[in-house]
């Protein structure tokens, strides 16, 4: 069973308003296989509840892939509750290899070499197919809205374009309303299998997330089916 540890974190500036910013980082982390150790590094960003406040002036949806939203007094203690989050995370995500255990840290962080054998962004964001052997693309076949209490969860419907087999995914939209309160509680939010908008409007955000799914399928085409799904579970 591989044990991933975390070993440090990379950060470039302590941001000038501490309520209101969003920081890169980069974490490095730890592993044994086959009785060698090595290490990996994985990305996101940590964002506060202001600064997503004014990202929807000028957006009406964010995709939580690999963020964490936080709002402590200092980058110090932000820093900590980080830390302890992906410590929990890294101890349910270990498997018998490291890329059974990276892919399932990188469900909320994103692996350096996730993706990469696929594909490759042009300075003019065009996606360049570098696979050539891809030849099973995910649609998206239907979207079920579940309303529970206090969140919207949307069930997603993924048909394969080869064999037609179906798979259900499921993620959460949050309001901005119910992001903060959740921050309030818990202190920290982390952005896995989320959509935040300011407000949820059943058609009109269900379109916004459809246009966001549909980018994301874009880049998870495969040689084969099975290979789809774990990149789409990333």
């Amino acid at each position: 069973m591989i044990k991933p540890i975390l070993n440090e974190f990379m950060w470039w500036e302590t941001p000038e308003h501490i309520d209101d910013f969003v920081q890169p980082l980069i974490a490095y982390i730890n592993f044994e296989e086959d009785g060698a150790m090595d290490e990996d590094s994985f990305t996101f960003s940590i964002l506060t509840p202001k600064y997503i406040e004014g990202l929807f002036n000028m957006q009406k949806i964010l995709n939580g892939k690999a963020i964490f939203i936080v709002n402590e007094s200092s980058m110090q203690n932000n820093i900590n509750i980080i830390r302890n989050e992906l410590i929990k995370i890294l101890d349910l995500s270990q498997r018998d290899t490291w890329e059974e255990t990276a892919m399932l840290i990188s469900q909320y962080i994103t692996w350096d070499y996730e993706g990469l054998d696929y594909y490759k962004w042009l300075y003019d964001s065009e996606l360049i197919i570098l696979n050539k052997n891809a030849k099973h693309f995910p649609l998206l076949n239907e979207i079920n809205c579940l309303l529970h209490k206090n969140t919207v969860e949307l069930k997603l419907t993924i048909v394969d374009s080869e064999s037609r087999e179906k798979e259900n995914y499921y993620c959460t939209v949050m309001t901005y309303n119910q992001m903060k309160n959740c921050i309030n509680e818990k202190g920290i939010k982390s952005g896995r299998a989320t959509f935040f908008v300011k407000e949820f409007n059943d058609t009109h955000s269900i379109n916004l997330i459809k246009l966001e799914i549909n980018e994301i399928l874009r880049v998870c085409s495969r040689e084969t089916w099975k290979k789809v799904k774990i990149a789409l579970k990333s």
